[in-house]
């Protein structure tokens, strides 16, 4: 019977099912709602006047996920330059997502076909697969004389003991009929052709060859010089192995599939890693491992292929790091899938399976990469230079200089790396609230009893809600271009436009570095501002307000007064605005910036005292006067709503956007 083939330890998910799972996971924990994050996604794009766009929304998602977990601060710690920690981050992210979205939407081919691939840079097939078949059962074999010896090294106390995996155990099973996932087959191919040709040599013959010595690499207390000597042999036989695979150019395949098989050669072969700490070594960077960093290197394997010189090596490995960080990376994931199939329900008018949600996720991933090639992968189009032979017929043999701290390092790489995404999603989860603290009541303080998750009910004192005196608000062109992506010239130019009119009316006050609108201050100004628009105070009706509710977590709530007059026209009166639903007829009260405000604030009241979120509120200004094809514009107001560090207060402020 044929071994498995452990290629699913790549991905952060082995199925479909497994991805809804965590979703449904995920959102227990932190209660959110992925979809209704999507919808709150989609409405922000579409916030800034321009058509929302699968580039912003990635970035969105990949900034949005990372919020929850302080990742990206975390991430920094890491990094000699806190600075990129950004591009590191996402960088890595993306190719592990990339690669994860490839493997769930590959396509099944038969064992017979894949080999013919694997086996395309001979043309003595049947021979090469008879040898391949023989060399496979050599390192099985190997193996499996060590795993018998191997516990011993655990005795004494001694935790050394950890599952070895070789590369050779991640090519697909190629001996049978049987379908697999048409996946990483060009690495695959070179990793075939390597045990073919390199017999002894290769990658996965070096490795074994170093566990068989697993207790004179770990424990060097009693060794001799001698025994020294052998490890540090085999492990530079290691290192020639893994420089050979390190060469290999794939910069012929497109952008996401070059990122897919660098990260997965990376994973797991350690090429840039191995090069990294060889090259420390050789510049008297001498690696000081301690027994308890070398366990945490073995538990805490980090999906982390790109930048790794520009990582702390000997602090990325940290078992809290890597929880957080897997914990994102399946995040970004699942929100990747659902905005997907929330553009595919937007454009088809019906729901769609999850393996079609799947492929467009993919497929909006694979553009992304394209965006920001130049900025995070631009490395990878460096072509490496094959290892070639000389005259005699010899490889170059250059110095290599190993300790025997790097040979525990080295060795260590390769252990445990069927672990690398076993991170539980409920790690180290930070409640939303926490008890207030015991101190007198204030006059605009009250108690209430909530609770929090799995946490039991707590009473907490909370502010009552208050604005600001002084508002700043936002004017925000609403652009006409039919869902296509306006391009940033022409935008700026129409608001140029618009500023300029405002200028003429003396409507703009520069405050140190920036322009404010200055239009509320009195009725004069605000009078003046509603002139642009060829508009009075009465000149509203329910058709031009909108509000949106959008909790942290929860169901967004939209009332358009375009799409529900009656109901708008029935909540503006309740709160002192008497409006008709029809554009043409004169509104019964004024429309002023204090009654605007006061819609506002009626709207943050009706919210549960601990509620979290942001309440957006739009009024339809028209067209600019004078101006022939002029876009509409729109007045905004945003109040956002959230607790402070201790729980205690909840401060609402308008905030210019």
């Amino acid at each position: 019977m044929a071994q498995m083939s452990k290629i699913e330890d790549l991905v952060i998910f082995k199925n479909e099912k497994e991805l809804s799972e965590t979703e449904k996971s995920i959102e227990k924990i932190f209660e959110i709602s992925f979809q209704s994050y999507v919808r709150r996604l989609e409405i922000g794009l579409d916030a800034e006047g321009l058509s929302h766009d699968d580039d912003s929304a990635v970035a969105h998602i990949l900034a949005d996920m990372g919020k929850k977990d302080s990742i990206l601060w975390i991430f920094s710690l890491c990094c000699e330059d806190s600075r990129e920690a950004a591009k590191i981050l996402y960088a890595n992210t993306i190719g592990c997502v990339l690669a994860s979205l490839n493997y769930l939407s590959a396509q099944q081919v038969k064992s017979v076909d894949l080999q013919k691939k694997l086996f395309a840079w001979t043309e003595d097939e049947e021979g090469s697969f008879s040898i391949y078949q023989n060399r496979l059962k050599a390192l099985r074999k190997k193996k499996r004389e060590i795993e018998e010896m191997r516990p011993l090294s655990g005795q004494n106390g001694l935790d050394f003991f950890a599952e070895l995996i070789c590369p050779y155990e991640f090519i697909p099973p190629i001996s049978t009929n049987k379908s697999c996932k048409d996946f990483l087959t060009p690495l695959f191919e070179k990793a075939v052709e390597s045990i073919v040709k390199e017999e002894r040599h290769a990658v996965s013959w070096n490795i074994l060859r170093l566990a068989a010595k697993e207790k004179d690499v770990l424990v060097d207390e009693a060794i001799t010089k001698n025994q020294r000597k052998q490890v540090r042999t085999i492990c530079k036989d290691l290192y020639k192995a893994v420089e050979k695979i390190g060469k290999i150019d794939f910069t012929q395949y497109d952008y996401s599939e070059t990122i897919i098989l660098a990260f997965a050669r990376e994973i797991l072969y350690h090429c840039k890693l191995l090069k990294l700490l060889l090259e420390n070594e050789d510049n008297n960077k001498k690696l000081h491992i301690s027994e308890n960093e070398l366990r945490l290197l073995r538990e805490a394997s980090l999906p982390v292929a790109f930048y790794l010189d520009k990582i702390k090596i000997e602090e990325i490995y940290d078992i809290a790091i890597k929880n957080k960080y897997c914990r994102y990376i399946k995040m970004v994931t699942v929100a990747l899938v659902e905005y997907a199939g929330a553009k595919l329900l937007r454009e088809q008018k019906k729901k769609a399976t999850q393996q079609e949600k799947i492929q467009e996720a993919y497929g909006i991933l694979k553009k992304y990469t394209e965006f920001v090639w130049e900025d995070y992968f631009a490395f990878l189009d460096e072509k490496p230079q094959e290892n070639k032979e000389n005259e005699e017929g010899k490889e170059s043999n250059k110095k290599i200089n190993i300790s025997n701290e790097i040979v525990k390092v080295v060795y260590a790489c390769f252990l445990n790396q069927n672990a690398i995404y076993n991170a539980p999603l409920d790690y180290d989860v930070i409640p939303q609230m926490s008890l207030a603290d015991e101190l007198p009541l204030m006059k605009n303080q009250d108690v209430y009893i909530v609770g929090s998750g799995k946490s039991k009910r707590q009473e907490q004192v909370v502010t009552k809600p208050c604005f600001q005196s002084e508002l700043e608000v936002n004017v925000r062109m609403v652009v006409s271009h039919n869902g296509l992506k306006i391009d940033r010239a022409v935008y700026q130019k129409k608001q140029k436009k618009f500023l300029k009119e405002m200028d003429a009316h003396k409507l703009l006050k520069i405050e140190e570095d920036k322009i404010v609108y200055n239009i509320f201050k009195d009725r004069e100004t605000w009078d003046e501002f509603l002139l642009l628009f060829g508009k009075t105070a009465k000149d509203f009706c329910a058709r031009d307000f909108e509000f949106e509710v959008i909790p942290t977590k929860g169901e967004i709530e939209i009332l358009s007064g375009s799409k529900n007059p009656k109901t708008m026209q029935s909540f503006l009166k309740g709160n002192g605005i008497s409006v008709n639903e029809n554009s043409k007829e004169k509104a019964e009260t004024e429309i002023t910036y204090g009654g605007i405000v006061g819609l506002l604030n009626a709207l943050v009241a009706r919210r549960d005292p601990f509620w979290e979120g942001t309440i957006c509120m739009q009024v339809d200004l028209g067209k600019l006067k004078g101006y022939r094809g002029s876009d509409s514009y729109l007045l905004r107001f945003d109040a956002k709503c959230s607790l402070t560090k201790d729980g205690r207060v909840l401060w609402h402020d308008v905030e210019n956007l």
